[in-house]
């Protein structure tokens, strides 16, 4: 396989999807305990749920109108910013409501955490991991390997580092998930940074609405797959 081959580059994101969690996931279990991870599931399954509900389905109707008109490139982008925004604020305003009503959600959902404030930070989490499909599904789509492994393997590797690095500096669970919340962001707002400096930006209601419409029936399935691995976790 030559080196300059998609499929090295796709296979070369798929390696470091699996090493690179292992190797941090080793590294984590000598600074906390069973009870910490036990807790780190349980945030990550609320994270699922809340961003599963805010996402509406729009990054898999993003693949579907990135080739409604043909190769314009400036369109594509506009429907990922677009896409993007909605999502984005989205999740801010649950990531809002979950920190104003933490307390009761974890009544209400019977979540075995001592302090309620840490489910803002499993939901900053999942939010910045689902925002950061968008480049992903851009390069992918483009059938840029090269580029989609690159961003690919810079988010995970920040994601370990920032995260190993908070850990060791106790900050325990949350350090973990700040770390995945920063490692994902920062090559997902360069990536848009990037981009926007070269198109002519602007509102497309009519795609919204329309992206809105197809991805809302989809959104169930969309979420039960997502929310699914965590409920074994929420259950024990």
């Amino acid at each position: 396989m030559k080196l300059n081959h998609p499929a090295f580059f796709y296979l070369t994101s798929n390696v470091a999807r699996m090493f690179i969690p292992f190797i941090t996931l080793a590294i984590f279990a000598r600074f906390l305990n069973q009870s910490d991870f036990g807790v780190l599931a349980l945030l990550q399954a609320y994270g699922s749920f809340s961003v599963g509900i805010c996402m509406l389905g729009l990054p898999l109707v993003f693949e579907r109108q990135f080739f409604k008109n043909g190769k314009d490139e400036q369109y594509r982008f506009n429907i990922l910013l677009n896409f993007f925004i909605l999502n984005l604020l989205l999740g801010l305003i649950t990531g809002y409501l979950t920190h104003l009503y933490s307390k009761e959600i974890v009544t209400f959902a019977k979540l075995n955490i001592t302090d309620q404030n840490l489910l803002i930070h499993g939901h900053w989490s999942l939010l910045a991991t689902n925002l950061a499909q968008y480049p992903l599904l851009f390069y992918k789509n483009k059938e840029l390997a090269r580029n989609y492994a690159i961003q690919e393997v810079i988010g995970l590797a920040l994601s370990s580092v920032i995260g190993i690095l908070l850990v060791i500096n106790d900050f325990g669970v949350v350090g973990i998930l700040h770390g995945t919340t920063f490692g994902r962001t920062v090559p997902t707002f360069l990536f848009l940074i990037s981009h926007f400096r070269s198109n002519s930006n602007s509102f497309l209601f009519h795609e919204l609405v329309e992206g809105i419409k197809i991805g809302l029936p989809m959104s169930p399935r969309i979420f039960f797959s997502v929310v699914n691995p965590h409920l074994d976790k929420y259950l024990l």
